[in-house]
């Protein structure tokens, strides 16, 4: 179950912005709730949730595996310690294994992304841009791999911290 379902006050005093101008399917927030990290988008691919130069806000203590949720994920990387983080949309497939049985794995990517290959040839006749999705992994290491879920948009109040929206650091 979701913990950030309902807009409301968090514990932290986070609420969700007055006025939320067009349709929207993550709540806008004037302040991350207690809990929660930002991220910034700094890539397409994830409209019409999030869109580029936007800020997520994200629940650090949700790693549970929902499918075509949001979350940033972390990527090991030789040359950062830390690794690399990024968004991808989430979703579950069944596959057979070598040995013949049948197990659930998760893939991620993009959420903008072609579903079957007909859509994939329509897409490579407009060129749009394609990105590969990830392997498929197994339930305990891709949420070993995830920093969180995704809950919201942070929109600061704040003039001096609005101007900071697309530029923020995670």
């Amino acid at each position: 179950m979701p913990k950030h379902s309902v807009p409301a006050p968090a514990a932290g005093g986070a609420m969700p912005a007055a006025a939320q101008t067009e349709y929207r399917a993550l709540t806008i927030y004037s302040a991350p709730p207690t809990g929660c990290i930002v991220f910034p988008v700094t890539r397409n691919g994830f409209e019409p949730h999030l869109r580029l130069g936007e800020i997520a806000i994200v629940d650090s203590g949700d790693r549970e595996l929902q499918n075509g949720e949001l979350y940033v994920i972390r990527w090991n990387h030789p040359l950062e310690p830390d690794g690399i983080k990024a968004l991808v949309q989430i979703w579950p497939r069944t596959h057979r294994g070598t040995d013949g049985n049948s197990f659930a794995a998760w893939w991620v990517g993009s959420l903008n992304r072609p579903r079957e290959a007909g859509e994939v040839e329509q897409w490579l006749k407009e060129r749009r841009p394609l990105s590969c999705s990830e392997r498929p992994f197994r339930a305990d290491h891709l949420r070993e791999k995830l920093v969180g879920r995704v809950i919201g948009i942070y929109q600061a109040t704040d003039p001096a911290i609005a101007a900071l929206n697309g530029r923020a650091q995670s």
